[in-house]
């Protein structure tokens, strides 16, 4: 019987060439998009579950409440997982991981590398994380806190083929640490990621205090027992840490390691390696869309050319065939015909797959062993079969013989106006798709456009180095005696103000039980004006004065919250000493526009300059950039001159938002590509069925534009409803995704106009 199918199946390929072509084409191409974001899924899904202790870890998560927020933190007090180790026998193990601070150099010999993926560990990390050791003693992994373990790519980048067990690497020129295991590169699905890692006790080593619990420069994991109450646990270490910290007012939780990639946006998480929940909604859902569009495209130009094929149903029902056989029949060529366009969606994958990679970073590959890639691909062919495959079998077989042979039959109104509403339906989806892409472009044109309050151009950044400590003084200095280089100053921190915690600060007025939500900025004196902040009020730095080492600047949003109305000479207290407030400058965005502006007190650094800006003249950027390099290297000859500009770090801020646009577009050209490729369809077979009424107005002195005008105008007003439809819609959803951000763009009225245009065009076209 598969057989006979497969003939029949064959032979109306080969008879209806260019209907068949039109549906293979849309099929293929439908279930491609379906393909491409099942191997997407199954990425993201995947993330840390190659640990053997997957169902066991979690990680600690701290809790601040503030008046107008709750700000979730990724990073926990440094003695905590020792502590919940000793006093909770459900906790078997913890570890702590810490990131190095900004590119590292690292040196052997005659190779030098500045390297961003370092990690501070505790050994047990080894024993609860999940990692292919090549080399060295995994019991005894750091002997002592100059111990170092490097992935099997950084060992071939120093080493080449030689085995580097025994050797050191010298990191910043300060300190050599001897290498005692190689281990291979950690997969892509893991949350955490480094390319070389030292023992936890090297911080204190550099002078940290493992002992100071409001300390908190790492992320805390831990694994407990099989079978452990989790919600009884949490409070238990909520309560714990309030022990530890009387005054202190936060919490602390745990969260699993599977949820970690899909389920945070805490503050300190890396976004590199963070996915986002919401957007496996959104696009499982576009898949299922483009999916629905190409089976409908089957089942109207299946339905509308039926007319062909109504002498062979007579014949087969006046013969014997049941309605149920002939059901079977057409179901089956349909399937048959869905296996083939699944075969061109194979190869459509291969070629399409680089350049999918490239808009969504990542590296996925086509892996059609993988037994969930299996089950997804069998059910994609299974849905797109029977959804295609259903009604037209239905309809094919409700045909009466004496009407098919005597040439009588005519379709009915319920069918013309089934195969209409599916028109409207499948431009409904395809231009919901064209709404949210522009809507999506639209928001990241006014995050580009977004006044930040400072000016982002021309100024170069670079990260500080031992000896540049010292003497930035001197390194500013020389640079200012140039006529290319305009300002220049510097920062502690590397990423923005710091929060601050709740109870390290005060002013007069402060109501002891509110709880506002403040960060500190540490900056040299010439920091607003390099960075050409306004000052609204008062002064900024003066380093004629001395009193300035002992005064802060505040922002806007600061003195809202402070609720002052005059703030200049008020006194601000932070971590026990005063401070005068001199001057308050403009609200500045220096964080994501995912996140509202805060308040910030700035003050003179206290610590090491971390990050300088240099403002350049635009003349000659080429000639400025020589200049720096040169008195960089006075200062610090051994470690190498690299620099970013600020509006590329800036930029760098919305990579994730990038990628979605990319891929949001993607997927919209297919959508509108296979409408366009169905209604190409319906119209051949319209112009074919009314050849004799063509000719007829031809005769009477139509023109061709009259005629394809008639021809085009019923597609036209179902085209048209369909995207009426879809502009609530895509209001409400594209509305939904904003919301993600603290400062959004306006989805004005002529997104979509312009997709009703765009339809119309496609309709008439």
């Amino acid at each position: 019987m598969f057989k006979n199918y497969l003939k029949i199946a064959f032979r109306k390929i080969i008879r209806e060439k260019g209907f068949s072509l039109i549906n293979l084409i849309g099929l293929a191409v439908g279930m491609t998009a379906c393909l491409l974001i099942l191997f997407w899924l199954r990425d993201e899904f995947s993330f840390d579950k190659f640990n053997a202790n997957f169902d066991s870890i979690y990680r600690v998560i701290h809790e601040q409440k503030f008046d107008d927020q709750t700000i979730h933190s990724s990073k926990a007090p440094v003695p905590l997982g020792p502590a919940l180790a000793e006093n909770f026998p459900d906790i078997i193990n913890y570890t702590r991981y810490g990131t190095f601070v900004g590119e590292v150099l690292i040196e052997f010999e005659e190779n030098a590398f500045y390297e961003l993926g370092g990690a501070y560990l505790d050994p047990s990390y080894f024993e609860m994380f999940t990692i292919d050791f090549l080399r060295g003693d995994q019991a005894n992994i750091f002997p002592d806190r100059y111990s170092m373990v490097i992935t099997e790519s950084i060992a071939k980048k120093y080493f080449g083929e030689e085995d580097p067990i025994g050797k050191s690497l010298e990191l910043e020129n300060i300190v050599p640490l001897k290498i005692t295991g190689i281990i291979k590169d950690l997969p892509q699905n893991s949350h955490l990621q480094f390319d070389f890692a030292v023992p936890f006790t090297l911080y204190e080593a550099w002078g940290a205090d493992l002992s100071d619990w409001k300390s908190w420069p790492a992320y805390t994991y831990i694994q407990v027992t099989d079978g452990t109450a989790m919600e009884q646990l949490n409070e238990k270490i909520s309560n714990f840490l309030q022990d530890k910290i009387p005054d202190n007012r936060d919490n602390i939780y745990l969260q699993p390691l599977g949820k970690i990639h899909l389920y945070s946006n805490y503050a300190y998480d890396s976004p590199a390696i963070l996915g986002s929940i919401n957007n496996v909604y959104i696009f499982t859902l576009i898949g299922f869309f483009i999916l629905v569009i190409a089976c409908i495209n089957f089942i109207n130009l299946t339905t509308a050319g039926s007319l062909k094929r109504t002498r062979e149903i007579g014949l087969r029902k006046v013969v014997g065939a049941s309605r149920g056989s002939l059901i079977q029949q057409f179901l089956g060529e349909t399937i048959i015909l869905t296996i083939i366009a699944f075969v061109l969606s194979i190869a459509l994958i291969e070629l399409s797959m680089p350049y999918f990679n490239q808009l969504a970073g990542k590296n996925l590959i086509v892996n059609l062993k993988d037994v969930k890639i299996i089950i997804g691909a069998f059910l994609i062919i299974l849905f797109t079969g029977l959804f295609s495959g259903l009604y037209p079998a239905f309809f094919l077989s409700s045909f009466k013989p004496v009407k098919t042979l005597k040439g009588t039959l005519k379709f009915g109104a319920k069918s013309t106006f089934l195969r209409k509403g599916l028109i409207v339906f499948q431009f409904f989806l395809s231009v919901t798709l064209i709404i949210s892409t522009m809507i999506v472009f639209k928001q990241l044109k006014f995050i580009q456009n977004k006044e930040l309050g400072y000016n982002t151009d021309h100024v170069v950044c670079i990260q500080s180095r031992p000896g540049m400590y010292r003497n930035y003084r001197t390194f500013k200095e020389n640079l200012l005696r140039n006529a290319s280089i305009v300002d220049v100053t510097a920062t502690s921190e590397e990423k923005g103000p710091i929060p601050l915690n709740p109870g390290s600060f005060s002013w007069k007025g402060k109501n002891p039980a509110e709880n506002p939500n403040f960060a500190l900025s540490e900056v040299d004196f010439d920091y607003f004006k390099t960075m050409q902040i306004k000052i609204v009020k008062g002064r900024s730095f003066s380093k004629e004065l001395a009193s300035d080492s002992s005064a802060v600047v505040i922002n806007e949003a600061a003195v809202k919250v402070m609720g002052m109305t005059d703030p200049i000479g008020e006194q601000f207290k932070l971590h026990g000493k005063l401070h005068t407030i001199i001057g308050v400058n403009k609200d500045v965005h220096l964080n994501s526009l995912h996140m509202s502006i805060e308040p910030v007190v700035t003050r003179i650094y206290t610590y090491l300059p971390f990050s300088l800006f240099i403002r350049i003249s635009s003349v000659d950027l080429s000639k400025s950039l020589k200049t720096i390099e040169e008195e960089w290297y006075k200062i610090v000859p051994d470690f190498p001159f690299v620099y970013t500009f600020l509006d590329e770090r800036v930029a760098g801020m919305y990579k994730y938002e990038q990628e979605i646009s990319k891929i949001f577009t993607f997927f919209a050209f297919l959508a509108i590509f296979i409408s366009c490729l169905g209604l190409f369809g319906l119209a051949t077979f319209t112009a074919e069925s009314r050849t004799r009424e063509i000719g007829v107005r031809k005769v009477l002195g139509s023109s061709a534009k009259e005629i394809v005008f008639l021809l085009s105008r019923d597609f036209a007003k179902w085209v048209l409803l369909g995207t009426i439809i879809a502009w609530p819609v895509s209001w409400f959803g594209m509305n939904l995704w904003l919301q993600s951000f603290a400062y959004k763009t306006q989805i004005g009225f002529w997104v979509f106009v312009l997709s009703g245009l765009l339809a119309l065009i496609v309709a008439f076209v």
